[in-house]
């Protein structure tokens, strides 16, 4: 008798890390960042405790990852723009910080409002 083996199949992510993230900016926009605490963020998110946990090992943690993703977000773009070979280089980067503000309000409004420290405080993992 011959046994098949079968691979297990990878089950869909239920709740992104930007899903998480998302529910996580929001609520620091409406309430400030005491309002972001990993109860709240897990029902604004649906995801699980366990999954917040698994993904950040603070609550520190997960609101630096909120500011650090929107700096991303927007250093991509900027960054690409000033290094362009010319002299427009620099007015096409300022011109990005405008656009880039304005299609993507919520991120702007974290990077404009809070600082890393104010959202990570001093309570960051090493990683």
């Amino acid at each position: 008798m011959r046994h098949r083996i079968v691979a297990p199949v990878a089950q869909p992510v239920k709740h992104t890390p930007d899903s998480i993230l998302d529910a996580a900016r929001d609520l620091v926009l409406d309430g400030g960042p005491a309002a972001a605490s990993t109860r709240a963020v897990s029902r604004a998110s649906g995801a699980p405790s366990g999954s917040m946990y698994h993904r950040f090992a603070s609550r520190g943690d997960l609101l630096a990852a909120v500011w650090l993703r929107a700096q991303d977000r927007f250093l991509a773009p900027y960054l690409d723009r000033l290094s362009a070979p010319g002299t427009g280089a620099g007015v096409a980067a300022a011109v990005t910080v405008l656009a880039w503000s304005h299609a993507n309000r919520p991120d702007a409004s974290i990077l404009l409002a809070y600082s890393l420290r104010d959202l990570g405080g001093d309570g960051l993992s090493p990683g």
